[in-house]
């Protein structure tokens, strides 16, 4: 855990910002789940506002229990919690990855104000998926580029404190936390790209 609180308080001496609230992205899967208790011992020490937004897609029969779930880890520690609601038009032709990414970040930025940072819990392996994604799909040298650590989003910005870290050592300090965690059955849906990518 020390190691991780180290690489969460890194990211932002590196970028010398100092947010006023940390706003954090979760969806209750292990990368969040350690991420919250991570923004909530740094806001703590660092004398600064923390909450948590959900967003609920309505695409598992498991939602409603996810959100539940996110809301008692929240309360106990303390930490608001926003639950945004947001369908998604799955007869579009994008895809429903698309669509609930696009959805998410829309429904985040509603909760951000000038001098926040949004903290999200993408990993080193998530760097790696989305650039076999972006290669499997053709794209450039643009499109290629990993994600950012760090970069602007509205008003506020985006901080990745994981993302130099892998989803392995990321489950091993939630167990020794003792934390518990949700498990997205869509995760092993490998009719999905990144998922066909992750488990094959």
């Amino acid at each position: 855990m020390t190691h991780l609180i180290e690489t969460f308080t890194s990211a932002f001496q590196q970028s010398d910002l100092k947010p006023r609230r940390l706003v954090v992205a979760f969806s209750g899967g292990v990368d969040s789940r350690v991420l919250l208790e991570l923004a909530a011992q740094y806001a703590k020490s660092h004398h600064i506002e923390c909450c948590a937004v959900h967003v609920h897609h309505g695409l598992s029969k498991n939602a409603d229990l996810w959100a539940e779930q996110c809301q008692a880890w929240c309360d106990a520690l303390s930490v608001p919690l926003a639950i945004e609601r947001v369908s998604l038009d799955i007869n579009s032709g994008e895809s429903v990855e698309k669509l609930a990414r696009d959805a998410r970040y829309d429904s985040l930025q509603k909760h951000l104000s000038f001098g926040d940072v949004l903290i999200t819990g993408q990993h080193i392996d998530d760097q790696l998926e989305t650039f076999l994604l972006a290669l499997k799909r053709g794209s450039g040298p643009k499109g290629l580029s990993s994600m950012a650590k760090v970069m602007p989003f509205g008003e506020a910005f985006i901080v990745r404190p994981l993302l130099s870290v892998s989803r392995v050592d990321i489950e091993e300090s939630a167990r020794s936390m003792g934390l518990a965690w949700v498990e997205d059955e869509s995760n092993q849906d490998l009719r999905f790209d990144r998922n066909f990518i992750r488990h094959q």
